[in-house]
């Protein structure tokens, strides 16, 4: 974790902009047929906004869905994480957004939208923090092997393609009070952050995965998710017959799915994190 992001500043709030979020994309995402967002102080849940208004089929005021929009907060009552998991997101602290996307896709067709999130984030807060970031396989982003990022996408499908909601949580600064016991593995990139640092983080996120989903293809896409994923080559336990059975993590797949070998050889391929023997605890966002 970073000390202090550009020049020291007090504890505090974090408090984004929309307007200075939108200024920090490129040009093309300025124009609202292209890209738009909404800022909220508090909301339940972003996903939940987001899928919403995919499903109402108008923005807020009536104006049309542009093909990609974000929904971004200051903090969540009710956010989500994977496997159902409680999604920790205090305010001040985080940067809570979710990424939309109509597609024109069926499901069958679309690029693997959580490994490009995961790619995106990585990309980002190297880009903007100068720090390494590491994907954990499936959907956590580590910086120095602690979660700073949570990411849970969802699909519903419709007769003219999939309507795609990338929920990404991160952690910038810990949270008033630190992290609940609970959440020891949880870190944030930074004991301070200044507003247009997080401006420019969130608006970096959103470009890259935005590009990613619109043009990069899945073949990039895997190509730089398996480049930053430290779970290759590690040690897992997966449970198996009652038990749980240690494996090596050898490769990730073309539809993100990680390959594993046990010590005596035995190959397997493992497509949910909920095959993988974890302490129960809740998702630290």
């Amino acid at each position: 974790m970073t000390d202090t992001v550009k020049k020291n500043t007090a504890a505090g709030r974090i408090q984004l902009g929309a307007r200075e979020i939108i200024e920090a994309l490129p040009e093309h995402m300025h124009r609202r047929e292209n890209f738009t967002l909404i800022y909220k102080e508090e909301t339940g849940s972003t996903n939940a906004d987001a899928m919403q208004l995919l499903h109402d089929g108008a923005m807020p005021d009536g104006g049309a869905l542009p093909p990609f929009f974000a929904v971004v907060a200051g903090r969540q009552t009710g956010g989500r994480g994977t496997q159902g998991r409680h999604f920790y997101s205090p305010s001040g602290s985080g940067l809570y957004m979710s990424i939309a996307w109509h597609s024109g896709l069926h499901a069958d067709g679309l690029p693997p939208v959580t490994a490009a999130a995961a790619v995106a984030v990585r990309f980002a807060v190297g880009y903007v923090l100068g720090q390494r970031a590491d994907i954990k396989w499936v959907n956590d982003v580590l910086v120095d092997g602690k979660k700073v990022c949570g990411i849970l996408a969802e699909c519903s499908e419709r007769s003219d393609g999939a309507d795609i909601v990338i929920g990404i949580g991160i952690n910038l600064t810990p949270p008033e009070g630190g992290f609940p016991p609970e959440l020891g593995g949880a870190g944030a990139l930074c004991s301070h952050m200044e507003p247009e640092v997080a401006e420019e983080l969130a608006a970096s996120v959103i470009a890259e995965l935005c590009a990613l989903l619109d043009g990069g293809g899945a073949d990039e896409i895997m190509s730089r998710y398996r480049e930053g994923c430290c779970s290759i080559g590690g040690k897992l336990r997966l449970r198996r017959d009652g038990g749980a059975v240690e494996y090596t993590a050898l490769d990730i797949g073309d539809d993100g799915e990680l390959i594993v070998e046990s010590p005596d050889g035995e190959r397997l391929t493992v497509i949910s994190a909920a095959e993988v023997c974890r302490p129960a605890e809740r998702e630290n966002y």
